[in-house]
């Protein structure tokens, strides 16, 4: 199927075949960046890659240490009593940790070590 808008003079063509590649949403996958553990590349928004993500309910987020240091995912935000209510796993370099989220909701997380790398987890 193949769907054309046309606005202002311009057409955009999108196939079937984009909306099978963005719908329903899945797994995802975080990587932690090298050089994380400096504020310079995270100011940027550069220490998770993507530092946001989407989901849907039932399905997991995987993140992979490519960093050459062990970081902890912690969640909640730097500060915040109650952080790490819903996970706290330490990740060695070339490590993998895999979360399920069974809820709906926006899920923040960071490393408490380097606390200036955050990110999040939309559940749909």
């Amino acid at each position: 199927m193949i769907v054309a808008i046309i606005a202002t003079g311009t057409m955009f063509t999108f196939s079937s075949a984009y909306a099978a590649k963005t719908a329903p949403l899945g797994d995802a996958g975080v990587v932690i960046n090298p050089g994380s553990t400096t504020l310079k590349l995270c100011k940027t928004n550069q220490c998770y890659n993507p530092q946001v993500v989407t989901i849907g309910v039932g399905h997991l987020v995987s993140w992979t240490n490519a960093d050459g240091f062990t970081h902890t995912l912690k969640s909640g935000s730097p500060g915040v009593s109650g952080a790490g209510s819903l996970f706290s796993i330490t990740i060695a370099p070339k490590g993998t940790y895999s979360q399920t989220f069974s809820q709906a909701g926006t899920f923040s997380y960071f490393d408490p070590v380097y606390p200036w790398m955050t990110g999040k987890v939309y559940v749909k």
